[in-house]
């Protein structure tokens, strides 16, 4: 069922998307190229990775068993494009119940970019949620929504690089901006050199 953008149920979306993947203790990957590193997009934050080359498998391929969080499948990198224009300003919604799997990542305005990639997707159901971020880090917990912004609280975080391991420790709450349709969930992040990040997720 939707669920109205006016109620807060912390009970994290993904994760936090950010600050729970963090909290499971795994870091970044520095980009292959060895230039700066893109800013870390709120969608990443509560469950994606980005590098400027995939990262290793780490075991995160056909063997998924040291995922406790989630049952869902690892879904293929999209690559990063450029957006024309502005970025749309979020707009909140009602984020029905279903599988969304990142098939756009596009940045608008930023002066530079990093050739990157992300490996997203999301499970909503009532008021809990499941995350996959990259190719090996995922969580779950609750989430819920107050206008424009999505709050993920995360209950269980694992990752597999460089060490399989999970936590089901409360982490931290993440906010992010959204808009919510029908058929996708847009996630908006501060991105590197002055841009806008927007990271589309499709319904299954």
């Amino acid at each position: 069922m939707g669920k109205p953008a006016g109620v807060i149920v912390f009970v994290t979306l993904g994760l936090a998307i950010l600050g729970a993947l963090a909290a499971c203790g795994g870091d970044d990957e520095a980009p292959a190229d060895g230039g700066a590193p893109p800013a870390t997009t709120a969608a990443e934050a509560g469950a994606a990775e980005t590098s400027s080359a995939p990262p290793e498998d780490s075991g995160t391929g056909s063997d998924r068993s040291w995922d406790e969080c989630t049952k869902l499948a690892l879904p293929a990198a999209v690559a990063q494009t450029t957006g024309t224009g502005a970025a749309a300003e979020p707009a909140g919604g009602l984020i029905d119940d279903g599988t969304y799997v990142l098939t756009s990542f596009v940045v608008h305005g930023a002066s530079a970019l990093t050739s990157d990639e992300m490996v997203l997707a999301y499970a909503f159901s009532g008021e809990s949620y499941e995350a996959i971020s990259g190719r090996a880090r995922t969580s779950g917990g609750s989430f819920g929504t107050n206008g424009s912004s999505l709050t993920l609280v995360p209950s269980c975080a694992c990752t597999s690089s460089p060490v399989k391991s999970c936590s089901r420790d409360d982490a931290a709450p993440a906010k992010l901006s959204f808009t919510a349709t029908d058929t996708e969930i847009l996630v908006f992040s501060p991105y590197a050199n002055g841009g806008t990040s927007v990271a589309t997720l499709t319904k299954q």
